[in-house]
């Protein structure tokens, strides 16, 4: 048993040294998918959100602006072909069960134009609501389409989840939480008032960051430069 002890150590050593490679190879693996799918899903978001922009740019004037924008730069602005279109901030808040991430677009006036989640993991039924979309479809025109049925060639208009889109038009102060209907305040998803909250709040540090960045004193607009 004595004789063997070296040889088992060094097959135990050959061992741990295989586990640790395959162990690392799989990290970088999947992290390099995770990296990419992240960033196509934030290419996809800056396009819904100003698809007439040519270009995104850093605010700070100390960041390289030919290198673009990109969330770790911080605020951003939209360039369309004739100018300016709008800033763009990333906000992030602990959700329920995961932590949120949400792209936000402003005006020159500071208010939204509109969000895209980047980043969310919630309940499935509850919070992941919410990125739903409502369909206006009966029983029979859904069934319909999914045997080939009533479909157009034409394109057709991408529809924004029903809780994202009631932030469009809202104001930094109009980003209040309510359980019932409401025009002017976000309505909270039924049973998921904590991943309501927390995208609101992460839409809130973005607009506060946008605001900042543009030098605007509370409750005052900015020209986008």
């Amino acid at each position: 048993m004595t004789k063997n002890a070296p040889r088992f150590a060094l097959i135990l050593g050959v061992i741990s040294v295989a586990t640790a490679l395959g162990v690392s190879g799989v990290y970088m693996l999947t992290h390099e998918k995770t990296l990419e799918k992240s960033r196509v899903t934030l290419e996809n978001a800056l396009k819904t959100l100003f698809p007439e922009a040519v270009a995104f740019e850093p605010v700070a004037a100390e960041s390289d602006q030919s290198a673009g924008w990109s969330k770790d730069a911080g605020v951003g602005k939209a360039v369309g072909p004739t100018g300016p279109l709008g800033y763009i901030a990333v906000g992030g808040k602990q959700g329920y069960s995961s932590r949120i991430e949400v792209l936000v677009a402003c005006d020159g006036d500071f208010k939204i134009l509109g969000i895209q989640i980047l980043q969310a993991a919630e309940t499935p039924g509850l919070g992941e609501r919410v990125k739903e979309i409502k369909s206006d479809a009966t029983i029979w025109q859904a069934m319909a389409r999914a045997v080939g049925f009533g479909k157009s060639d034409a394109p057709q208009t991408p529809r924004e989840p029903w809780f994202q889109k009631q932030f469009a038009g809202k104001t930094l102060d109009q980003l209040i939480v309510v359980k019932e209907e409401t025009d002017t305040n976000i309505q909270a998803i039924t049973a998921a008032t904590i991943t309501s909250k927390a995208v609101t709040d992460a839409v809130q540090m973005a607009v506060e960051d946008i605001k900042k960045a543009a030098g605007a004193p509370e409750s005052a607009a900015a020209e986008v430069r």
